[in-house]
Parts: structure tokens; sequence; C-alpha cells
């Protein structure tokens, strides 16, 4: 019995990062090659442009090596203190513009800042794929994250004015999980965490994301 929940627990923990690196660096690294098979063309068609370009890419670069650290550190034994969790999703949203996603507006509460991200790694995870949702499928102008403390849980709201996803109403993780729709790395952390989630969409008026998490 013993053996087998230490497979199962391994089983899981090895789902966990291979989720995180999906949601951080690998979806980073295919936007630093698009970028950088564009910035080739744009060399020859106008090389004062494709030096600004790369000045772009060498900060999203830079951008991309912190996250890895951070995403090293979470592998690590807790540690007391950290980078507070706003100062870490203000990062996100500064890489997510300069990637060529839509403007992002972020409201973190006073006392949801204030958490470490080690503490809180599952909700910088969920507005990373919740971000990247966006840029891949929505085709939205400007986003909404905002992060606020409900009791022991954290709310995040993320809505953005895109074309929305192919269903229509408020759905709850169980009914999300019974049509297989939405965005599927986020019910899989939502219910390996014990959280809660909800969906509310309608085709042409974008979504809206609201997320529970326990802290």
């Amino acid at each position: 019995m013993v053996a087998q929940e230490f497979d199962e627990a391994l089983a899981q923990e090895r789902e966990r990062i291979a989720a995180d690196l999906h949601d951080g660096p690998v979806q980073t690294s295919a936007a630093l090659r698009w970028r950088l098979e564009a910035l080739q063309r744009l060399i020859r068609a106008d090389p004062a442009a494709a030096i600004e370009e790369l000045a772009r890419i060498l900060l999203l670069a830079a951008d991309e090596a912190g996250v890895l650290r951070g995403f090293l550190a979470s592998l690590r034994p807790e540690r007391r203190g950290g980078r507070p969790l706003g100062e870490i999703l203000a990062k996100i949203r500064e890489s997510f513009e300069r990637e060529g996603g839509p403007r992002v507006e972020l409201d973190v509460a006073s006392e949801a800042w204030c958490g470490s991200a080690e503490r809180n790694p599952e909700i910088v995870n969920l507005v990373q794929e919740a971000l990247a949702n966006v840029r891949k499928h929505a085709l939205a102008t400007s986003v909404h994250v905002s992060v606020s403390r409900q009791g022991g849980m954290l709310l995040v709201v993320v809505h953005d004015d895109g074309r929305g996803f192919p269903i229509a109403g408020v759905f709850n993780l169980e009914a999300l999980e019974t049509l297989d729709a939405g965005p599927k790395t986020i019910r899989w952390r939502v219910r390996k965490n014990g959280g809660a989630l909800e969906v509310e969409t309608y085709p042409g008026q974008g979504a809206t994301l609201r997320i529970k998490m326990p802290v």
C-alpha cells in the first residue's frame, strides 16, 4: 500500500512538472523561435527595425531566464520569504505584452499582493495558462486580471473581450468536465488543488474565468 501511494504521488508530481513546463518555458521558447524566424527575414528587409526587434527579444529571453529560475526554486523545499505574488504577476504581464499579446490590466489586492509567489505557485501557473489561452485562441484586444482574497481562498478573475468559447452560458468545473469544454489544463490544476472554477462565455462577447484556490 505504501509503495502504491508513493507511485501515485510520484506520477502526480511528474504531471505537475510537465504542466508547469508546458505553461511557461515551452510556450515562451516557441514564441522566441517564431520571433527569431521573423527577425531573420526582417534583417534583410529593414536592418534598423531588426536591431530594435533584437533588443526586445533579448529582454524576453532575460525574462524567461527569471521564470526558469523561479521554476527551479519551486522544486526545492519551500523557503520563507520570496518575491511578492503581485510582483511576479506584473512580470508575467510585461512578458505577455512583449510577446505580442493584447494589453493586460492587472489588479492585485494588497492582501493578495503580500503573499509570496513561492507559496502560491499554482496561482502564477493559472494566470500564465489563462493568458496563453487568450493569446492563442481568443483574438482579444484587452484582458483584465484581478486577484483578491476571500477568507482562505484566492479569487482570480480573468476577463477578455475576444470571441469567447464555443459554448454559451455560465459553467462550473463539473459542467465543464462533463462537456469536456473550456481550458483543460486550468480544469486539471483547479481540480488537483481542491479549487473551484466558473467560466462565463458567449460567442463574440469574450470570456470570464473565475478561479478560487485555497492558500
